[in-house]
């Protein structure tokens, strides 16, 4: 292919997990899509962007930070 070099027609298997699981679906739907008996396998062919984990590690901290804050506030309240 244009400037791919060693593609596989199987890679595009690879591409499909990991673009529905980035897209928020389940790895059991990306599990029976693929035709897998183990789940194991489907984590295998579902590959994360590093953008797409940079996004989940924001996502904890938006939840954390206003529980942090809950925390400090009822600190204040106990004093």
């Amino acid at each position: 292919m244009n400037g791919i070099n060693d593609f596989r027609f199987h890679d595009f298997r690879h591409s499909f997990a990991s673009y529905l699981t980035m897209g928020g679906v389940n790895l059991r739907s990306v599990q029976t899509l693929l035709g897998h008996k183990d789940l194991r396998m489907t984590m295998r062919y579902s590959h994360l962007s590093p953008e797409h984990l940079r996004e989940a590690v924001l996502t904890l901290e938006k939840t954390l930070i206003p529980l942090n804050n809950l925390a400090i506030k009822a600190s204040i309240r106990s004093e």
